[in-house]
């Protein structure tokens, strides 16, 4: 448990923890899990029989994948400390006269948009 307190002290004094907490959680719970099937599939390793291989052989297939998603979730990590946050574009709005009835419409411009020699656009 000494890795998980000084990656979570490593994020407060970063200033990453309420953004990393979810990834740093998920990541130690992966590991464990991991582990323990890793553990448990090194134990059933000495089977003999027909069942007991094939037992053994299905728990190392999830060995694998557990520690693929250990490895997924420290990468998350890993970029949670890497990316910076950026700050989310403010919102422009464009405030419109509405059109009313009795107003007539603008004049539609008659002006070619290309330039002279040009396709016009599709």
């Amino acid at each position: 448990m000494g890795g998980l307190r000084g990656v979570i002290e490593l994020a407060i004094l970063e200033e990453h923890y309420a953004r990393l907490r979810r990834p740093i959680i998920q990541w130690w719970i992966a590991w464990v899990v991991s582990y323990v099937v890793s553990i448990f599939a090194i134990v059933t390793s000495f089977a003999t029989d027909v069942q007991g291989i094939a037992n053994n052989t299905m728990l190392m297939v999830f060995a694998y994948l557990f520690a693929a998603a250990t490895v997924a979730a420290v990468a998350r990590v890993f970029e949670g400390f890497e990316r910076k946050p950026v700050a989310r574009p403010a919102h422009r709005w464009v405030v419109v006269e509405p059109d009313r009835p009795g107003r007539p419409a603008a004049p539609a411009s008659s002006a070619p948009v290309e330039l002279e020699g040009q396709e016009p656009a599709a």
